[in-house]
């Protein structure tokens, strides 16, 4: 029971890095600058990804140990919540920050 458990709060999770992505380039659609919106829609979600398969990815050789991630989830996934707050998206960065927090807590717990 344990590890099925542990099976589907790891395939919620890899959904919810998904919506991160889907969210930080949801919120360039919102930004008139050109040079931020390049930055937003391809730099920041690149950096993004590289980094978390770098450094958070479960069979990355270079993890960071458990504290430094849980820092580096917190700053990640409430940027994007905070960052879809303001872009006017409340309901749903609400939403994505609930189940966020949720599953980030199941991922350590398990």
């Amino acid at each position: 029971m344990f590890q099925i458990a542990k099976l589907l709060n790891d395939c919620i999770r890899f959904l919810l890095e998904s919506i991160t992505i889907g969210l930080l380039l949801t919120a360039t659609l919102k930004i008139s600058i050109p040079l931020l919106k390049i930055i937003f829609s391809i730099v920041l979600p690149l950096g993004a990804i590289l980094f978390w398969s770098n450094y958070m990815a479960p069979l990355s050789e270079s993890r960071l140990n458990e504290l430094e991630r849980i820092l580096v989830e917190i700053i990640l996934f409430g940027g994007i919540a905070c960052l879809t707050f303001f872009t006017g998206n409340k309901k749903i960065a609400a939403t994505y920050l609930l189940i966020i927090t949720i599953n980030t807590v199941f991922d350590h717990v398990l």
